[in-house]
Formats: structure tokens, sequence, C-alpha cells
């Protein structure tokens, strides 16, 4: 299987959209997947849905995504902007991505996860993010709330001494990270 189709699959890329090219750079440990899409003369509004003429296409955006066998990896991509009678020129929705994230739904969707039984710093550690990054997707997954809940809260509480948090029971359908060292305040 080629490299594309193989990102492809992994991705769950779709028509119209399609992997144009897959860069790997082995020297800073990166995957770079290129995304591209078919010549379509509308696309639809993403307030609205209504089929709107292509209007232009917003500069080459990056996204963030799971890393691949340890390897950062990265979307790249030049989103069509279409013209709603309705709602003007709009960015179209894309299916990898939330609207003005810079992260893929999967990478925020792990890290939203991870974030209901870690610290914000644990989990940026564990997806090589900054803090920052991880407080934004921990306050921006819905307006006004963090993803911790009071009880998720509770997982965790420092063990004595050690100065580092310690693992309380947690419910077994929670997707963990992998074991291993560096993997402090997961449960």
């Amino acid at each position: 299987m080629e490299d594309r189709e193989l990102y492809r699959r992994i991705l769950g890329i779709e028509n119209p959209w399609h992997v144009a090219s897959v860069d790997l750079r082995l020297t800073s440990k990166e995957v770079h997947i290129y995304l591209a899409h078919e010549d379509l003369p509308t696309w639809p509004c993403a307030e609205c849905a209504t089929p709107s003429k292509l209007y232009d296409h917003q500069p080459e955006r990056q996204w963030r995504h799971l890393d691949t066998c340890q390897y950062r990896t990265i979307l790249h991509a030049e989103p069509p902007r279409s013209q709603c009678p309705t709602h003007g020129v709009r960015v179209v929705k894309l299916p990898w991505a939330e609207p003005s994230s810079r992260f893929t739904a999967l990478l925020e969707s792990l890290a939203i996860v991870w974030l209901k039984a870690a610290s914000q710093k644990a989990v940026a550690e564990q997806l090589g993010l900054s803090w920052d990054e991880i407080h934004g997707i921990d306050d921006g997954h819905i307006p006004g709330q963090s993803c911790r809940t009071d009880k998720s809260s509770e997982l965790l509480r420092p063990s004595p001494g050690s100065g580092r948090p310690a693992r309380t029971s947690a419910p077994a359908s929670r997707t963990h990270p992998p074991s291993g060292s560096g993997r402090e305040g997961f449960p």
C-alpha cells in the first residue's frame, strides 16, 4: 500500500478530499500530510449547508494530529471558502477539525478524555503540546466549561512525600495513554 493511501485510510479522508503527498522528516521526527480536494464549483455553507459558490481558499493551514509511530503528525491544507447568499463568505467545514482549531478532532478528543483523569501539565507532556495549547483545548471544547468534572478532579491526589499525583480508582472505559516512563499523572 502506498503512503498516500495508507494515510487516507488512517485519517478517514474521503471525497472530495484526498492525500496529495506525505513528507516524512526523519531528523525532526515529523510526518507532514498534505491534503487537497477536487475542483468543486460549490461547497456547503458552514452555517446552513446551502450549496454555495466557491469564493477562494485560505492560505495553507496546519493541524496537529495524533502521532504516527511516535512521529509528530501534521496535516496541511488550504481550506476553501464559499459565498453563501445568506451568510456571506465562510470557510467550509472540514471533516478533520473544528472551525478555528489548530488540532484535529481526534487529537482534541483524546486530550479531553485524558484531561478527565490527569492534570493539564501531564496531558501536555504526553501529547507534546504546551500547557497553553492543552488549556485552550480544555476551555474550548464547550465554551465556558472545563473538560474536568468534580469527579475527575478526585481521580488524582498528591502521593505523600512525592510531590506527584497518585491515582485513585477510575472508570475502566477511559482511554489510557501508553505505559512507560514519563507518564506521571496518568492512571
